[in-house]
């Protein structure tokens, strides 16, 4: 009967340690929650400006009276759009040396950015880079296409650089 009696108590504690076995583990905690990300800003934008009134006489690096207009007109949207950065680009015809035509590119650039300067636009936003006879449209096989590579271009960078092109392609008032 001893036994028996201590089978009992045998018998509750293999009872107690078999429900206490089966008893599943806690669950995890919970994931923490995946950060928001901020809006993604759009990415900047680039386009260049050209046209036939800022381009150059063969030698020549001063904006001519002819090109003043668009100038103005180009200072006037730029001025509305504050959030871009430009870079005038100058280049040249294969006419002279390198050496030559690379000082002269730098010139006309420095030209545009000091016209477009004068007509308010910020000189801490711009850039002027001469790119010599490196980078022609055209072939200059002839003297038109020697005059459509004597020029200057303006890459505008930003948010509002479609704005821009868009705004500055309008015929001037």
């Amino acid at each position: 009967m001893q036994v028996i009696k201590n089978s009992g108590i045998f018998l509750g504690a293999i009872l107690a340690v078999s429900l206490t076995g089966c008893m599943s583990a806690p669950p995890p905690p919970a994931p923490e929650p995946e950060p928001v990300a901020a809006p993604a800003q759009p990415a900047p934008e680039s386009v260049t400006i050209t046209g036939d009134s800022i381009l150059f006489e063969s030698s020549q690096s001063n904006v001519s009276r002819k090109g003043m207009p668009f100038i103005r007109k180009v200072a006037d949207v730029l001025n509305a759009y504050p959030r871009s950065s430009i870079s005038i680009e100058g280049h040249t015809d294969n006419m002279g040396e390198a050496n030559y035509n690379q000082k002269l590119s730098e010139a006309r650039a420095n030209s545009v950015m000091n016209a477009l300067n004068k007509a308010g636009v910020e000189s801490s936003r711009m850039s002027a880079t001469g790119f010599g006879m490196s980078k022609p449209l055209v072939e200059n096989t002839s003297s038109s296409n020697r005059r459509t590579n004597r020029r200057v271009e303006i890459v505008v960078t930003g948010v509002d650089a479609p704005m821009i092109r868009e705004a500055i392609q309008n015929p001037i008032p």
